[in-house]
């Protein structure tokens, strides 16, 4: 399984440039989370000195590194270059915004640092979506060993990687309308005030959030 880009973490490296006397634990959270999956800039406007033009390019860059990272295999560029990709921006686009997740009230640990409790719903997109592709790339081998497929090697090859990717827009497409929620669970990050009296998160924290809220870790 491919790692979670530095990309998704960009928000959190920016909410940390800007900080005000009140520390804001729960609201600098929050902002994050909205940034990363919503595409929503207005509370993250208040940590940083940022437009909203580039906060939305924060996240529209994070969901093509996704893509890259996560959805796209090795063919050639020309699955790029056709423009494709933006079939899978679109869902992830949509499964992003509809994660569900609550952030609650900030726990003042000491002076400097503040723990923030998120209640959130994993959801089993991917994995649904995995397990078709699966289901997929063995209905293809089968059409090869009976010999569905003519021309050259390399020409079976491209007509087989061909079906591969358009079936699998269908499949992600058919995943996240079968999308179920798991039950709730608890993921608490710990916000600690920089030397700037700035709020910082760690990023391996936002990152393994992201991997439990879709359910990565079961790829």
């Amino acid at each position: 399984m491919k790692k979670i880009v530095c990309y998704l973490l960009i928000a959190v490296m920016l909410l940390a440039g800007c900080g005000k006397k009140d520390l804001k634990a729960a609201e600098y959270v929050r902002a994050d989370l909205e940034l990363i999956f919503q595409g929503e800039t207005q509370e993250a406007k208040e940590f940083l000195d940022a437009s909203s033009s580039d906060l939305k390019k924060v996240y529209e860059n994070g969901i093509q590194s996704f893509v890259e990272n996560y959805l796209i295999i090795d063919t050639d560029e020309e699955n790029e270059e056709s423009g494709n990709v933006s079939v899978y921006s679109y869902y992830v686009e949509e499964i992003f915004r509809t994660m569900k997740y609550q952030v609650g009230e900030a726990v003042e640990k000491d002076k400097d640092t503040y723990e923030v409790t998120v209640t959130y719903q994993p959801a089993d997109v991917f994995v649904q979506f995995a397990e078709k592709l699966q289901e997929e790339s063995a209905k293809i081998r089968q059409k090869q060993e009976e010999g569905q497929y003519t021309g050259t090697e390399e020409e079976q090859k491209q007509a087989m990687m061909e079906e591969y990717v358009t079936a699998s827009y269908e499949l992600l497409g058919e995943s996240y309308s079968q999308m179920q929620y798991k039950e709730a669970e608890e993921f608490t990050f710990t916000v600690t005030r920089s030397e700037k009296n700035q709020p910082q998160m760690s990023e391996d924290e936002i990152n393994q959030f992201i991997v439990q809220i879709l359910l990565l870790d079961k790829l």
